[in-house]
């Protein structure tokens, strides 16, 4: 979302930065709820913890692609859909490929797995990761705001 607001005038920017942020953000220590084992069925208790921790997570970003365009004046409500996609899309891909044994899924999960923090064989302590998501978060959402307030959609009051 933040891609979609700074380079509102050059879409295919934007989403290439919010399809590399994807990566860039794997490769700092956080906890996961990935499916931890190489191959698994759709019916087996890990995918079932898995998509109980991840469907509410997939849920709140779409409300949030969806919604802040609408509370937000001006904002590029397709190219930040496209964007908050675009940021989601790798772990899709990634839980796909650990689902079926389709060879460009694998291949893509090769590159995922490599650039992706190993938090299986070095987890990362729960208060450390709330730390860690918190400063992230906080960090975002000055950007957003000071990125509206630059494209004129926030005006000082």
């Amino acid at each position: 979302m933040l891609a979609a607001n700074a380079c509102p005038d050059y879409p295919t920017v934007a989403l290439g930065i919010s399809l590399a942020s994807h990566y860039v953000l794997d490769c700092i220590p956080h906890r996961d709820p990935g499916i931890p084992y190489e191959t698994t069925t759709w019916r087996s208790q890990e995918t079932r913890s898995f998509l109980t921790v991840i469907l509410p997570d997939v849920a709140a970003t779409i409300c949030l692609g969806l919604l802040l365009p609408a509370l937000v004046p001006g904002m590029p409500w397709a190219l930040t859909a496209g964007c908050v996609l675009l940021t989601v899309l790798p772990d899709i891909v990634d839980g796909g490929a650990k689902l079926t044994n389709w060879r460009l899924l694998q291949l893509h999960r090769s590159f995922h797995d490599w650039a992706h923090y190993d938090h299986y064989r070095r987890p990362v302590l729960w208060w450390l990761n709330i730390i860690i998501q918190s400063g992230f978060f906080a960090i975002t959402t000055i950007t957003l705001y000071c990125l509206l307030r630059l494209n004129g959609h926030l005006s000082a009051q």
